[in-house]
């Protein structure tokens, strides 16, 4: 039997085939589009873990090299990403008005994760309009950042100051 070059066996199924090509290029597209919209959110918050580690680090550093006193402040600008509600200075998520751990720190995601350090050192509020120190937490909002780190005596021990974010 000699074969044609006009055999239509296959035609009736090709609509058929087309759909399931189409079914599997939107399931690809769409798995993609997940990993891509996670890889991007997870990028975001490694950029806040980033921010709030430059400035313990800083912090760190400038309570074991500093010494008290004015003219002692280092400088830093920091961004905190917009996948955050808030990073906290001085103060862990569980902690109760009126007694917190001024070591600790917390980087509370928009997606209602938190995640909790603790510090070597101790944070404290600076206020860069009057200069005054309370030894209170000290909260970010995302947005950019210029901060200024003092090392200061508050209630008999030394903390680090920290000067141009909100005081909690």
């Amino acid at each position: 039997m000699k074969k044609s070059m006009l055999d239509e066996k296959g035609v009736d199924f090709l609509a058929m085939r087309m759909v399931v090509v189409l079914i599997a290029a939107a399931l690809l597209i769409s798995a993609s589009a997940v990993y891509a919209e996670g890889y991007l959110d997870n990028m975001s918050r490694d950029r806040a873990r980033q921010a709030a580690g430059q400035i313990a680090a800083l912090a760190r550093a400038e309570y074991v090299m500093g010494c008290p006193g004015a003219g002692s402040r280092v400088t830093l600008s920091v961004t905190v990403p917009g996948c955050v509600r808030s990073i906290v200075f001085g103060r862990s998520p569980e902690d109760v008005p009126g007694n917190r751990d001024g070591r600790a720190y917390y980087i509370d995601f928009q997606n209602g994760m938190e995640e909790t350090k603790i510090s070597d050192v101790p944070f404290a509020y600076g206020d860069l309009v009057s200069g005054g120190i309370r030894d209170s937490c000290v909260v970010f909002y995302p947005g950019d950042h210029s901060l200024q780190l003092e090392l200061v005596a508050i209630n008999g021990t030394y903390a680090i100051a920290i000067y141009g974010g909100a005081e909690c």
